[in-house]
């Protein structure tokens, strides 16, 4: 049986540590203490096997206890400090100073005690201070030397009088330890953690603030703050084999029927081991050892691949098969505080984020919406993410891709208090799945200036070779692999691109390329044939005609605020939005409000929103940037640097426009028209958001970058404004800022 060597707390001595009441008698002759610690039995969770648990020994001179006598008559000493004799299971007692001395009086005395002694443990022995720490550390694989700084015995001796001779107590643990071993089937890995949760917020683990009553073992909650949780880190970090490696840990008792999960924290990120339910009938009992003991697949201990490490983004792009990854849902877009200012006319605005406005507090987080890369002419409807593996913990979203890799898009939403199935979003982020694309290692140069995305955001491919007739849709061509997503002005959400290839004289090429929904309250039938799909799909809601859209004047009411359509459209990143009412815009530019009808001090506030509110400015990238981290929408001195090069022609299978110079390709994807938002001129031209005003003036447009092909079949430039109303796509640029 392996003995637990209690090794004293070194704590400073702040109060005075005992006293005594000089009202009560007192006789000459010091009351003898000696006692020992009852052995808790072990527990399996969820298995109800018990075995011997962990036995107790004191250690001579360095463990200390406290101690409390009193009388009818009132007390004696209280909190007197007493230190172990022997280093045995069973000790003998002294005072540490003549002061702490407990000396016998007349009649009965009732004596409580408790370990680790606290000098700051006060007067009353009802209301003693005791907490299970939240964070516990232990020094390596196997040593639970750790256990008793989280520790609490307590014991009593009532009714006690001098003919009986000396005082023995008899030490009962007020809380339970948690004994885990995670063993691998093969392999190694190394951790730095270990986490035992409850799956329930509620429950308390751990906690600090709580008192005890020595008298009974009752704890006292009304001042206490808990966690769901307890954390064992480790001095010298453990490597978990076949063999097996054992963690430790102090955790309060009960629980009944509630259900946990055992994490390893490897390289930073929670890594789910095992899951466990405590017995439904008085759950994890006082002073055992509850006992887990669980196999994983080396595969398991893969660490989380952090996007938001260094960065936090809107976008991130993931690149690998049956991998897990996790970004911080605590923070809104890049995470930078800003402060915006510029002038229009005689205006001077102002926009700052501070630490405050770009906290998120999620409580549920999801797959909104998704598409694959099409590539036949049956519908993709393989998400990129594995949707049941997308989950919210300790602030982070978890998500895992396929095993078979799927280039697509998907939209994962984290959900207010409400939660999925009757909450508001909050914040969303968009997943750009592409295999083995490295952003970074294809970046193209504009004259060493610049440095710009090998293909526009969104997009699965960055060249048409090899690309022939595309794939087809009941004899529809189309291109998903270089188009990439499609934007409103100032909005970091995506839309669809195009189905349609053959739209030669600026007809409609539809609403795009079908999304899907897991999330049922969003999902509907489709109504409007998707381009020879059928009408089998469930489709979110934005691609049913009398859905897709919103009124904002309708929603907000007249008068509505910048900042209050800001936020809906926040919430609604999937529908396509516009100012007005019952169908009607006022205009059909501006998506955030009515630019003719809005008093100059306040038409222009939506500047900032792509963080560069003038005409020159290089942009401070803002939280609502859609371009991943390290990447942001570009400044329009990007549309004159890919306009100088002069060799710039149609690309050879006809998808684009080619820069021989600088070796880019841009695709003919055509643009999303204002009212209505169907997709445009598709092969005719091509249609890029800058984040810069077109003007310093008041214009409230983007500037923007068009390539029209003309009718000798030759690209022509056209710069000019780009109403946020309006749909493009988007060609990141490299953010050094």
């Amino acid at each position: 049986m392996k003995k637990l060597h209690i090794l004293v707390m070194c704590m400073a001595a702040a109060v005075v540590a005992c006293t005594q009441d000089p009202g009560v008698n007192t006789t000459d002759k010091g009351v003898s203490f000696s006692g020992g610690v009852s052995t808790g039995k072990s527990t399996r969770l969820a298995m109800n096997q018990e075995t011997d648990g962990l036995s107790y020994s004191w250690e001579a001179a360095k463990d200390k206890i406290g101690i409390y006598a009193s009388t009818a008559s009132g007390t004696i000493k209280t909190n007197a400090q007493y230190s172990a004799t022997q280093s045995a299971a069973n000790s003998a007692f002294e005072p540490v100073s003549a002061a702490d001395n407990i000396m016998w009086s007349k009649g009965a005395h009732d004596f409580y005690a408790y370990y680790p002694y606290n000098a700051a443990a006060g007067f009353d022995p009802k209301a003693v201070p005791v907490a299970v720490p939240a964070v516990q550390e232990q020094k390596e694989d196997g040593d639970f030397s750790h256990l008793p700084t989280g520790a609490f015995i307590y014991a009593k001796a009532e009714g006690a009088t001098e003919s009986a001779g000396g005082v023995n107590l008899m030490f009962k643990n007020l809380f339970s330890t948690l004994e885990i071993k995670v063993s691998t089937e093969s392999g190694s890995a190394k951790i730095e953690g270990i986490v035992f949760r409850s799956t329930d917020n509620a429950d308390i683990v751990s906690f600090s603030g709580a008192t005890v009553d020595l008298s009974t073992g009752a704890i006292n909650m009304t001042n206490a703050t808990g966690t769901p949780q307890v954390k064992t880190t480790f001095a010298t970090p453990p490597t978990i084999t076949p063999e097996g490696a054992k963690f430790y840990m102090t955790i309060s008792p009960g629980h009944a029927g509630k259900t946990f999960k055992v994490y390893a924290v490897i390289d930073d990120a929670e890594i789910k081991v095992a899951e466990v339910t405590a017995p439904a009938e008085g759950g994890i009992p006082v002073g055992v050892n509850a006992v887990i003991d669980v196999t994983v697949p080396a595969q398991t201990l893969k660490p989380a691949i952090n996007l938001s490490n260094p960065q936090p983004g809107n976008t991130y792009i993931v690149n690998r098969a049956g991998q897990e990854y996790r970004f911080n849902a605590t923070i809104k877009g890049n995470g930078i505080e800003r402060n915006y200012e510029w002038k229009v006319g005689d205006v001077q605005y102002n926009k700052s984020f501070t630490a405050s406005d770009l906290t998120l507090e999620p409580s549920e987080a999801g797959v909104l919406w998704y598409m694959a890369q099409q590539t036949s002419g049956s519908y993709n409807s393989t998400c990129p993410v594995v949707i049941e593996s997308v989950r919210l913990e300790n602030g982070y979203i978890y998500f895992t891709t396929p095993e078979t890799f799927q280039n697509g898009n998907a939209i994962i939403d984290a959900w207010d208090e409400k939660g999925i199935n009757e909450g508001e979003i909050i914040w969303s982020w968009t997943i750009w799945a592409v295999e083995d694309y490295d952003a970074e290692a294809s970046v193209k140069s504009l004259n060493d200036e610049w440095f710009i995305m090998d293909r526009n955001l969104g997009a699965t491919l960055a060249s048409d070779t090899g690309i022939t007739n595309g794939w087809e849709v009941s004899g529809i061509s189309g291109n998903f692999y270089m188009w990439g997503r499609i934007y409103m002005g100032g909005r970091k959400a995506p839309f669809p691109p195009a189905t349609d290839l053959n739209d030669n004289g600026g007809g409609r090429g539809g609403w795009g390329i079908p999304a899907l929904t897991p999330i049922e309250r969003y999902q509907i039938p489709n109504t409007i044939g998707l381009h020879g799909w059928g009408n089998t799909l469930p489709v979110i809601v934005l691609f049913d005609n009398g859905d897709r859209f919103r009124y904002l004047e309708n929603e907000l009411g007249p008068g509505y605020t910048t900042e209050q359509a800001i936020q809906f459209s926040i919430k609604n990143p999937f529908r396509w939005l516009y100012n007005g009412t019952n169908g009607t815009p006022h205009d059909p530019y501006h998506w955030w409000g009515h630019y003719g009808g809005r008093d100059v001090s306040v038409r222009e506030e939506w500047r900032y929103m792509w963080g560069a509110p003038t005409h020159l400015m290089v942009p401070k990238k803002s939280i609502y940037d859609p371009c991943p981290p390290g990447w942001k929408v570009p400044t329009s001195s990007v549309n004159w640097a890919l306009n100088s090069d002069e060799g710039k022609a149609k690309s050879e299978n006809g998808w684009g426009v080619y820069y021989p110079k600088f070796d880019v390709l841009i695709p003919i994807a055509g643009f999303r028209g204002a009212h209505g938002g169907h997709v445009r001129e598709v092969k005719n031209e091509f249609h890029l958001y800058n984040s810069n005003m077109v003007s310093d003036d008041a214009t409230g447009s983007l500037f923007r970058y068009d390539l029209k092909i003309d009718s000798f079949g030759q690209p022509t430039f056209y710069p000019g404004s780009a109403y946020s109303a309006w749909g493009y796509q988007i060609r990141c640029m490299k953010d050094f800022d």
